[in-house]
This record gives structure tokens, sequence and C-alpha cells, in this order.
């Protein structure tokens, strides 16, 4: 890490028409940011990091960062809303519902629009030449963030406004529903990479078009249509779809909300899977960077993941870390913070015996408010049914390493004993549903 501020190579503000608000302040430069790793697993590339957005971009630009493809910001909405998660517990043979606010996203709009261009800022300079940036927004801020990208990347790297459509939610009596979300595309350089045959981009024919067009079939039994343009044959496969346009109805973004749906998490601004994998599978090839700085649920690196994609991803709500690294389940990652350890502990009572890993008891700090809240029938003695996970990192006398992840899973609590190979060192990582954590590590008396 440098121990200097690093000066952002940015072109100059730009383009006649610019966004001004109260207490603007240039940014020139990036700042170092400490890191530390506080849960390390078989060593990988991708990373988590628990940090603030910006302090994580800083200290990618500081450091011997990648250059990313593909930028993916999820930011705050200034939506005046506090965002709510919904848990619930099974105790005692029966359940017990627990809503937490995850953030708040209240906004001045100057705070707002500063911190929108700073991450720009920021993220402009850690893309490649080929790489591009889809901002997520809605109709609160999208003005003000398109007018911030085209002074941040410049009005003519502007590539397309894509509109994800959904249809779940209230319906006002007095203006139409507002059913859909903005994705802004902008592109550091001239030639931006775009996969216009990959499967997540493309779309059935509309079957009028099939009844009119495709009526031919080869020797497999599919249906093509030829066409002739300037003197030469041109065919293409029924089955091969179209290129979806620029209006993104069809992703089913209940998927991502639904209680009943495999892929929710609960996490309340969760975005469903096919969007991503539209997003990155156009803009990003396997093995390329994705950067996402608001990860939130972790949808985009859960994907980036399956899509072969190496990644980096952060937040600050040790919640979205817990999340993300449940859906990531097996795969290697290291986790750094870049924050001091804020997080409400946990007091535990552990024995590292030579063949098994036994938890006696669980003091859970961050559930103490609720435990003496007399609406709420939590017990401290519940505490197996309140940790999300536990991971177990077991180092042989040969340096060789092995994972142990335990996820909770509905109506049944986190075992208590492990039975474990010979072992020299452990490490071992329990976080409740709160965020709460304990960390430690044990060596062999042998």
């Amino acid at each position: 890490m440098t121990s200097a501020p690093t000066t952002l190579p940015l072109p100059p503000l730009s383009n006649g028409l610019r966004l001004t608000w109260d207490n603007f302040v240039p940014l020139r430069h990036a700042h170092p940011q400490e890191t530390h790793v506080i849960w390390p697993s078989q060593l990988s590339q991708n990373q988590l990091f628990w940090s603030s957005s910006k302090r994580l971009l800083e200290h990618l630009v500081t450091s011997q960062a990648p250059t990313f493809t593909l930028a993916y910001m999820d930011p705050p909405f200034a939506s005046k809303a506090n965002y709510i998660r919904r848990l619930r517990f099974y105790v005692r043979d029966r359940w017990v519902k627990l809503p937490i606010q995850e953030y708040s996203d209240h906004w001045n709009d100057s705070d707002y629009l500063q911190f929108i261009y700073e991450h720009l800022t920021l993220i402009h300079a850690l893309l490649a030449p080929n790489g591009s940036i889809v901002v997520h927004c809605d109709w609160h801020q999208n003005h003000h963030i398109r007018l911030l990208l085209d002074q941040v990347f410049g009005r003519s790297q502007f590539q397309n406004e894509l509109i994800f459509a959904y249809g779940a939610g209230g319906q006002p009596k007095h203006k139409f529903p507002r059913k859909h979300d903005t994705l802004l595309w902008y592109c550091k350089g001239q030639t931006p990479k775009f996969n216009s045959s990959v499967p997540e981009v493309r779309v059935p024919y509309d079957p009028s078009t099939l009844k009119s067009h495709y009526t031919n079939k080869d020797n497999d039994g599919r249906l093509y249509r030829r066409q002739r343009k300037n003197g030469q044959d041109y065919i293409t496969y029924a089955d091969q779809g179209k290129l979806v346009t620029s209006v993104w109805g069809d992703l089913k973004a209940q998927l991502a909300t639904s209680p009943i749906s495999q892929e929710s998490t609960g996490y309340p601004t969760q975005k469903p899977e096919a969007l991503l994998k539209r997003v990155i599978g156009a803009l990003s090839d396997e093995g390329d960077w994705i950067l996402d700085p608001f990860m939130g649920s972790g949808t985009t690196i859960s994907v980036a993941e399956k899509l072969n994609r190496q990644w980096i991803g952060g937040d600050s709500n040790f919640r979205a870390i817990e999340t993300t690294r449940q859906r990531l389940g097996q795969c290697d990652h290291s986790l750094q913070s870049i924050q001091p350890t804020s997080q409400p502990q946990i007091a535990a009572e552990v024995r590292a015996l030579a063949d098994q890993l036994v938890i006696d008891h669980l003091t859970l700090r961050s559930f103490e408010k609720y435990f003496n809240d007399p609406n709420c029938d939590l017990w401290p003695n519940d505490w197996p049914h309140l940790i999300q996970c536990i991971d177990i990192q077991i180092i042989s006398d040969r340096h060789e390493s092995q994972m142990i992840q335990v996820r909770a899973e509905p109506k049944r609590p986190v075992q208590t004993q492990y039975h474990l190979p010979k072992w020299q060192r452990l490490r071992l990582r329990i976080t409740d549903y709160l965020g709460g954590c304990f960390d430690a590590e044990y060596r062999s008396q042998r």
C-alpha cells in the first residue's frame, strides 16, 4: 500500500452543462486506507470488504488493485425511507418475528450529490480502458445521477438507459404506478465490451414473427430465416432469439423479494439474479474483474462467481457481509476490514479438544435489547436458534487447510458439537443474525 495520496487520473469536468450544489468539493486525490483480514480462508484473489464504500474505493485506487471491466453501483436512492429486514426465529415450538432496520436512506440533496460524485470519480479511476459502469437508481435521483455521469465520464460515453420494469407493489389512485428502476450504462473508453450473443441478453421472438418469417427447417429440425442483404445470404435461427431491447420486463423481480422464493435472502433491497446475469453477461467475459462497492444482499458477487468472473465487493453493513458469505457457500474468499471492529460481540464458552469442538454457551450482546423487551419473546437461552453461521478453518500439521461452514436452517438450530480431523490450528468464527461475532484461534497442545 502506498503511503501518500494518489492523484486521480480524471478528465476535467466539462461538456457545458454542469450540476452544482452547496459545499461542492472537487475530488482530486485518493487516500490510502489500512486493511485487516478478519476472516481468512483459503487463498483467493476474490475479496469481500467490510467497509464504507468510499473507503473501499480509495483503498483500491491507492493499492495494487486490478482494473475492472465492470462496476455495478447500486447506491442509496435518497428515498427518505427506512429499510426493514424482517427476521423470523423458530424458538420453543413457535415463530418469533423480529423487524430489523438495515439502513436509513435519508439525505439532503447537497450531501447526496457530493456522495455520488465522489464515488463516480473513484470508480472512473478503477475501470479498465474498455470498462463500463452501470448505476442502478430510480425516480428519486436518476436525473441528477445522469448529469453527474455526464460530468465525470463525458456525455459521449453514455451507452444506454436501461429500464428494469416490475409489477409488484401498491397501486396509487392519483398517478400512474411507479414500476421501474433505471440502469445508466456509461463506458470509460471508446470500445466497451458488449456481448450481444450470450443467452442472458437473448429473448424469444414474438409468435407473429416466428409464424411469418421462420418457416424453413434444417436437417436437425431447427427453424430458421434466410435474408439476403447486399448480395449475401444471412441465416438466423429461431431458437437463438433476438437481442433484448433497453426495456427489461422479463426478469421476474419478485424472485428476489418473495418470502417463498429460494433466491430471496430477506434483505429489503435485494435485486434478482436474472438482472445481474444480464448485466454481467453482456458487459464482461469470463475471468474479468467485477466491482460492487454497495454489495447489499450479495447478488452481484453471487452471480459473478457463478459466471466465472473475478470480483471484489464491499458493504458497511456487516449483516450484508454475512448474507453474501452465506450465498457464496463453500466458495473461496477472504474477508477484510477497512474500519474498526464495531459490531456487537459474542461472548463464548468454547472447548477445542483433540477430536472435537464444543460450544458450551454463547452470550449474544447484539440481541440484549430484545431479550429485555417484554414485547419480544426471545430469551438468552435461545442462542442456538439465533446463530446464522459458524465457520471453522482446520489447519493440519502439514499446513493443509480445510473449511467447515455451517449455516442455519429454518426450524433447525446450529449444532454445538463438531467432530474434527487431526489439527494443528483452528480458526473459529461464529456470527449471529444481527452481525454479532466471535473470533478465536486455537493451537493444538499435542
